[in-house]
């Protein structure tokens, strides 16, 4: 008797236990499933933040791009405008702008250096086919004179620029002076005396811009 009692005075005490576990649990749950609810939104709100500062940064740094890009692109066109107009100025000042060097940039483009060497012996041949077909008038000293002219005297006594000698055609020699140095330039004297004459205007006028350039140097 005293064994069965024990037992259903045990069963009574869980079943209150039960019972209060029953109302206590679901309002505890409750209360759990609150704050993780609250946690998972503190959380999901720091991550939009986080994008959207990190779309933020993405925006900048690409504008940032954008205007080093354009700066760069910027900086080649005053380049090459710069580039153009010092080689346009320079080609003034040289004088090399004539109908030659187009015709020497045409042979470059028809078959580079076989073009130019072409293009030169036909000149040169030419150019001694015309002089022995007519008669020209020589000055003094170029009677029994070579063949060829030096670059001073190209530039001294013809009076032509540098930009004309850069076209005209020219053979090389070493130097006289000394060996290390760079190599003598000859000039075809009958080109150097046609283009001088055509540049001046006839043999008289050759004359006066020579007489003209010693009176500069006297002054």
């Amino acid at each position: 008797i005293n064994k069965r009692g024990g037992k259903e005075e045990d069963e009574a005490a869980k079943g209150e236990d039960a019972e209060k576990g029953g109302r206590v649990g679901p309002d505890s749950d409750s209360r759990t499933l609150e704050r993780s609810g609250r946690k998972t939104k503190e959380k999901m709100a720091l991550t939009e933040e986080q994008r959207e500062r990190m779309r933020i940064n993405r925006e900048r740094a690409m504008a940032i791009k954008r205007k080093r890009e354009e700066e760069k692109e910027k900086e080649k066109e005053r380049a090459k405008r710069k580039e153009a107009e010092e080689g346009k100025a320079k080609r003034e000042r040289s004088g090399d702008v004539d109908e030659d060097a187009k015709r020497r940039e045409q042979g470059e483009g028809e078959g580079g250096e076989e073009g130019r060497t072409e293009n030169g012996r036909r000149r040169k041949k030419e150019e001694n086919e015309g002089e022995e077909q007519e008669e020209i008038e020589l000055e003094d000293f170029e009677l029994g004179a070579s063949q060829y002219a030096t670059k001073s005297e190209a530039s001294g006594v013809y009076c032509l620029p540098a930009g004309t000698l850069e076209v005209c055609e020219c053979v090389e020699r070493p130097n006289p002076r000394r060996g290390g140095w760079a190599p003598m330039k000859l000039y075809l004297r009958a080109e150097v005396r046609r283009r001088a004459r055509e540049r001046w205007g006839g043999l008289d006028g050759l004359r006066e811009e020579r007489a003209r350039r010693g009176r500069r140097r006297l002054e």
